[in-house]
This record gives C-alpha cells, sequence and structure tokens, in this order.
C-alpha cells in the first residue's frame, strides 16, 4: 500500500487495497490510521477538479464526489476511534473541508466544536476557537 500510494502514486489502487484490508480486518490493531489515511486519500491525492464561471472568473474546485467520501472516512474515525490521537485531525479535516469546499458553514461549525469539546487542550484549540468567530460572520 505504501509502495502504490508514495512511490506510484496510483492513489486508486492504494485506496482500493486499504478498503479491502480494512473489510477482511476490521478490528486490526492501527485500523484508526488506515481509515485516516484514505480519507487523507480522497481529500489530497484523488483531487479531481471542476472549474466553474464565477462572477467571469474561472475558479477550480475539489470534486464534491471525493470530498464526500474523505468526510466519511473521517467520520468513520471520529466514531469508531473517539480517543485515538487521529480523532482530533478527523475533526479538523471535516471542518476545514465543510467550511472550505463544501460551503457548508453549520456542518462546520459543528465539526469544529465537536473538536473543542473533545479536545478542549488541543494545541490547534486557540485557531478552531478563531475559526469559529469567523464563521459566526457568515
Amino acid at each position: 500500500i505504501g509502495m502504490l500510494d508514495e512511490k506510484e502514486k496510483d492513489y486508486q489502487g492504494a485506496a482500493k487495497a486499504l478498503e479491502e484490508m480494512l473489510q477482511r480486518f476490521p478490528d486490526a490493531p492501527g485500523g484508526e490510521d488506515l481509515v485516516y489515511r484514505l480519507g487523507r486519500i480522497y481529500e489530497q491525492d484523488m483531487d479531481s477538479m471542476k472549474t466553474q464561471v464565477i462572477d467571469g472568473k474561472i475558479r477550480y474546485r475539489k470534486s464534491s464526489e471525493n470530498v464526500e467520501k474523505a468526510i466519511d472516512y473521517y467520520n468513520s474515525v471520529t466514531e469508531k476511534y473517539p480517543d485515538a490521537d487521529v480523532s482530533a485531525d478527523a475533526f479538523l479535516r471535516k471542518g476545514e473541508l465543510y467550511e472550505k469546499e463544501l460551503r457548508d458553514y453549520d456542518q462546520a461549525r459543528k465539526s469544529y466544536q465537536e473538536f473543542l469539546r473533545r479536545f478542549p487542550r488541543h494545541e490547534q484549540s486557540s485557531a478552531i476557537r478563531e475559526k469559529l468567530r469567523d464563521i459566526e460572520g457568515y
């Protein structure tokens, strides 16, 4: 999987291998890291861009299908492994995707608030509080 992902840049192959592995071994140790990595693959590596013309300017946005798939994997991390280290990152990634890519500020707010509720002393807590104040302006 690492070779497919990092060396060959075959992200679809890596995602397929990870998904198959998780299906065969759902309770394997370290599963939270694999599920989180799947979210990152769909968020970053299998990036397909859509072009839009807004106010006469061409804008590029990520494909909402891959964004939603990434969010699904991040939800799996936060639900199945709520106390794992990667759970905090999964909440942050969900909030970012809802805010920046899907422009769903209510869901972004919920993700950020849940992050703060579960991880109040996390190093990103003050930055997330600032994001919440910014979101309130929308």
